[in-house]
């Protein structure tokens, strides 16, 4: 046995619990230390587009190994993107809640972000992050169903409603979403407010 592994066999709850939240803070670190290198060096447009593609890239890969390791059918709708949406990290490290609106609506709302909450502890200005978010969003609906169309609601650096960051709306459509109506999707909702 690895000694990684015999450690947590040994720990009890509320300690693995800890060590979870301590995994998840190591991970947004990760992720905004990343960012901001590659705003420094870079510019915050290219910054952005690598962050959107790595995104796209993440989401379509956890969708498929959700579906996979949790029996979630492919083209199941709004329940099976409910199911995935419960299982990924990000509602883990940041607080989130999913409801429905009607039977072909869902909507996922951020009640916090860890990224964000740094970056107003540092007092660093906003960073509009609704595209990369719109990305990672897309396409993980668009992989656990094609049919799946995603529009954001309010998100940084949007005026949006105390205690909420970002919020998502999920409908189900008769037809596969058309892979170029999802990046004019994206395109087009990453550029305007709501």
């Amino acid at each position: 046995m690895m000694i990684a592994e015999s450690t947590l066999n040994e720990l009890e709850h509320g300690t693995l619990l800890e060590r979870l939240e301590d995994a998840l803070e190591d991970l947004a670190a990760s992720e905004r230390l990343w960012f901001l290198t590659v705003k420094e060096r870079e510019g915050l447009d290219v910054a952005l587009e690598q962050y959107r593609r790595i995104k796209r890239l993440q989401a379509e890969e956890e969708a498929h190994r959700l579906m996979d390791k949790y029996g979630i059918k492919p083209g199941g709708g709004l329940a099976a993107l409910e199911q995935a949406l419960r299982l990924r990290l990000r509602p883990w490290r940041d607080a989130a809640s999913i409801y429905w609106v009607d039977e072909r609506t869902l909507r996922y709302e951020m009640r916090r972000c860890r990224i964000e909450e740094a970056r107003q502890r540092l007092d660093s200005p906003e960073i509009p992050w609704r595209a990369a978010g719109l990305v990672e969003l897309v396409y993980f609906g668009r992989a656990i169903d094609p049919r799946i169309r995603t529009n954001v609601l309010p998100c940084p650096a949007d005026v949006r409603e105390p205690g909420a960051f970002c919020t998502w709306e999920f409908t189900l459509e008769s037809a596969p979403v058309a892979e170029t109506e999802a990046e004019q999707d994206v395109f087009r909702f990453s550029r305007s407010t709501p």
